[in-house]
């Protein structure tokens, strides 16, 4: 599809959530506005996306998918099941729980976010 490994994960962010805002998904993803704002620039140019007034902030923008990246949901979901697939080959269903746990905890360790853990 041509897209970048993080634009990827916006699209799949945006098909399991919904129309959102940059700060929104910035917030959600723990990615840098900036790097989200490239990745929705990307799959807006590539027709995935659009962006559309806030019903109640016109200062905001949300995120849409477009017709041609809904229709595009299912070779990306299939593409993401491979990669999933194919990186915990040898890794028991536990075993892929539990390392899926400890990177999220890796991960709010580093964005300082409180461990709920």
């Amino acid at each position: 599809m041509g897209l970048h490994f993080a634009e990827a994960l916006v699209f799949l962010y945006l098909n399991s959530r919904g129309p959102s805002s940059l700060a929104e998904m910035a917030r959600e993803m723990r990615f840098a506005h900036p790097s989200v704002l490239r990745h929705i620039d990307g799959l807006e140019k590539a027709g995935y996306v659009s962006r559309k007034p806030h019903p109640k902030d016109r200062r905001v923008k949300v995120i849409h998918l477009t017709a041609k990246g809904k229709a595009q949901v299912k070779t990306v979901m299939d593409i993401a099941k491979s990669i999933h697939k194919k990186a915990t080959t040898g890794f028991s269903p536990k075993k892929t729980e539990q390392l899926g746990a400890d990177l999220m905890h890796l991960i709010r360790n580093l964005d300082g976010s409180k461990n709920d853990t």
